[in-house]
């Protein structure tokens, strides 16, 4: 069945108008552009992270510690707080005398209002080292739940506070006592190390079998 005239006048206009313009259906099947993918503040803080764990793998205390405020303070259980100058002598010490060293760190959960960023994270370091007495290896494992406290400085983020949260110090599967000194034996257990039993008190009452 062929079209009436006017369908086909308008169907010879509607041919003539696709192929001067070319571009007119091609712009509205063109694919929409997508959008720059904009950094979450989870991306940005776990990237600083993971350029401090890779700066102690390669025993480089000072860019481990490039993004730590030089006030910073760790708090641990208690409230006791760790400065700046405790933190770079006990990481001096566990690379002294590390010969391998394996750091991770994930970041659970961030969150930044204007300048300040605070950022929940996990820490695992393992270090394979070397006793320094009896030159035998030894595994070292420790394990840091955090929350840590970020501002926004004029040279980027910077590190000022850690909550220690929990933290796990081993040494070939045994908690670690000092953990400025791994190797430090657990301390003995308060016993009668002379195998004598104790003087009886002066309170206390006579067993023998004394006449009346």
């Amino acid at each position: 069945m062929r079209p009436h005239a006017p369908t086909l006048v308008g169907l010879i206009v509607m041919s003539a108008i696709i192929c001067t313009t070319p571009g007119a259906l091609a712009k509205r099947s063109a694919p929409a552009k997508s959008r720059p993918t904009v950094a979450s503040a989870r991306m940005v803080f776990q990237s600083l992270y993971s350029k401090a764990d890779s700066a102690l793998e390669q025993k480089d205390l000072d860019t481990t510690l490039a993004f730590h405020d030089p006030d910073f303070v760790a708090t641990v259980k208690g409230g006791t707080e760790i400065d700046m100058g405790e933190i770079r002598f006990r990481l001096s010490t566990w690379l002294d005398l590390a010969r391998t060293v394996r750091s991770t760190t994930s970041v659970v959960s961030a969150n930044v209002q204007g300048v300040s960023g605070t950022v929940m994270v996990k820490s695992d370091l393992t270090i394979i080292m070397l006793n320094p007495d009896t030159r035998a290896k030894s595994v070292f494992v420790n394990r840091v739940v955090s929350k840590d406290s970020w501002s926004h400085q004029a040279d980027g983020w910077m590190l000022l506070r850690s909550q220690i949260i929990s933290e796990s110090t081993t040494n070939d599967g045994h908690k670690v006592y000092d953990v400025d000194s791994p190797f430090t034996p657990a301390p003995k257990a308060d016993d009668n190390s002379d195998g004598l039993a104790p003087e009886p008190s002066m309170d206390t009452p006579s067993t023998g079998n004394g006449g009346d």
